[in-house]
């Protein structure tokens, strides 16, 4: 867990991240994009029925990732809007949360990251477009039943 001095893990929002001054628009503008990147988290992570508290995020993104992990601190300032994560980090959350990064640190496109419909077979668009009909309530139900009896294919899921 230890960082790395030369590279930033996330940019700071509302306080001066390196020695410049910023104008006020400036800070108002890096404050409201840090909340809005963290209302999009949160939303995220409650759409596919995950805990939205620090530590439960913290463990949720170090266990899917083999390489760089995040602590409580960093967590609890991309949940409270005071940081957003790096490239590397939001890529790795948008691909953990199954959604567009580019929603998750922009909110523009689409929220859900859909799969090319080409590689999907007819079975399994009939069931993505039923899932996605579901309310958050029975999505959660049907993956808890799923996550109990499907066969482990990989630790994200």
């Amino acid at each position: 867990m230890e960082k790395s001095r030369s590279e930033p893990d996330m940019a700071m929002c509302g306080k001066q991240s390196d020695q410049k001054l910023k104008t006020e628009g400036e800070m108002m503008s890096s404050e409201m994009e840090c909340r809005a990147f963290s209302d999009r988290l949160i939303n995220a992570l409650a759409y596919r029925g995950h805990r939205t508290y620090p530590t439960g995020v913290m463990r949720l993104y170090n266990e899917s990732q083999n390489s760089r992990s995040v602590t409580v601190a960093a967590v609890r300032k991309w949940l409270t809007g005071a940081a957003i994560p790096s490239q590397e980090k939001l890529q790795a959350l948008a691909a953990l949360l199954d959604v567009s990064p580019e929603w998750l640190r922009f909110g523009t496109g689409s929220m859900i990251a859909v799969a090319c419909p080409s590689e999907l077979g007819e079975e399994e668009r009939e069931l993505l477009d039923s899932y996605r009909t579901l309310d958050l309530v029975h999505r959660t139900a049907l993956l808890t039943y799923l996550r109990r009896h499907s066969y482990p294919i990989n630790k994200q899921f």
